[in-house]
């Protein structure tokens, strides 16, 4: 499945992206900016139904929000 995770300006990228890393999700290297507010990013992940939980758990300011639109991989 895959997500749109929207990564506040203050976020911490490097250790974001060791953090999906570990968990085993595969997710586009580039960094979008959003539309409706360019001081936040997107980033695409592919990972399994339950990782909107899982990243809530190590990171509650990250928004992740289904994409079903749009297949990278």
């Amino acid at each position: 499945m895959n997500w749109l995770i929207v990564i506040p300006k203050k976020t911490d990228l490097k250790k974001l992206k060791e953090t999906l890393a570990k968990m085993e999700v595969e997710f586009d290297d580039e960094l979008s900016h959003t539309e409706l507010d360019d001081t936040d990013y997107v980033i695409e992940v592919k990972a399994d139904s339950d990782f909107p939980k899982k990243l809530e758990v190590m990171d509650a300011s990250l928004k992740v929000y289904p994409n079903s639109e749009i297949d990278l991989y």
